[in-house]
């Protein structure tokens, strides 16, 4: 899949396979309903990505790590929380990806990289629920350059 500046990428993170094609050869291979016409709609992973907190990472093919954004999901309830997550938080600090009080530490304590990530904690799991997304004119990597808001999946995302 060849992506040029400016196009969408729509990242269907657990792909319900028969709403969505995944599109290596076109942006518009895919027809199913939850394609989105005009956007490279790829997939996930199959089993989706647990609710807790993660690191997202985009890569380039031979540039490596070129953007991750971290996200917690903040509530009291969740007690399964990956115990990779700091040190994936601290190799996007490393890589200057992302920016914290705490990036002149070798390592932040793991509730200091939730605190400093995106809150994912309201976000839905259907194409009209809360999604999160950058901020119009962003320029940060920081949990103040992004929101959650109404469903922006399909739309570009500065």
């Amino acid at each position: 899949m060849r992506v040029a500046a400016g196009d969408l990428v729509v990242i269907h993170l657990k792909p319900d396979t028969t709403k969505v094609t995944e599109e290596t050869t076109s942006k518009d291979q895919g027809t199913k309903v939850n394609n989105h016409p005009g956007a490279w709609d790829v997939y996930g992973y199959a089993t989706g990505v647990t609710f807790t907190d993660r690191v997202l990472v985009v890569r380039h093919e031979t540039a490596g790590a070129i953007d991750a954004v971290p996200f917690s999901n903040t509530a009291d309830s969740v007690t399964a929380r990956p115990s990779v997550f700091r040190y994936d938080f601290a190799d996007a600090l490393l890589a200057k990806l992302w920016s914290t009080e705490c990036s002149g530490v070798a390592l932040c304590a793991a509730a200091d990289a939730r605190a400093a990530s995106v809150a994912w904690t309201s976000v839905g799991t259907t194409p009209a629920g809360t999604t999160v997304g950058r901020k119009a004119g962003a320029t940060l990597q920081n949990r103040e350059a992004w929101v959650a808001g109404a469903s922006t999946l399909g739309a570009s995302n500065p």
